[in-house]
């Protein structure tokens, strides 16, 4: 039996790994090393796809709102390029952008991320995984 909260995420997460293979991921901004993805309470790994590499406003908004509401946020993309202006633009939100392959669907990517951060942030009190076909928050997430 699993007792804590901690113990029930990693065997969810073993699982989902279990699931894909081993993702071909590029670091396009690593996590910062004075904001340290260990101390913080609140972990969010975004999954991305835009076909003409683009970040769009409705994304841009969703990455800043969750910078507002102190998640460090993990962005994945699979889009076959990033546009250099939109990377720029979402930066200040992300803690770190990976970019990868294609397979796998949002939840290779969520695993990439995941994977990225592991050996960071355990034991995290919220890890919130999502993508950008959602528009929203619509409200503060705080």
């Amino acid at each position: 039996m699993l007792d804590t909260p901690q113990e029930r995420l990693r065997e969810s997460i073993d699982h989902l790994k279990a699931m894909f293979r081993r993702p071909w991921v590029r670091v396009i901004k690593p996590a910062p090393l004075d904001r340290a993805i260990s101390t913080c309470s609140r972990v969010c790994v975004f999954a991305h796809f835009n076909k003409q590499g683009r970040i769009e406003p409705w994304t841009q908004h969703y990455l800043r709102t969750l910078h507002r509401s102190r998640f460090a946020t993990i962005l994945v993309s699979t889009s076959p390029h990033l546009e250099p202006g939109d990377v720029a633009a979402i930066s200040p939100f992300c803690d770190a952008i990976l970019h990868r392959k294609n397979s796998g669907y949002d939840f290779g990517s969520w695993r990439a991320g995941l994977e990225y951060i592991e050996y960071r942030m355990w034991p995290s009190a919220t890890v919130l995984i999502c993508n950008d076909s959602v528009l929203g928050p619509l409200v503060d997430l705080g």
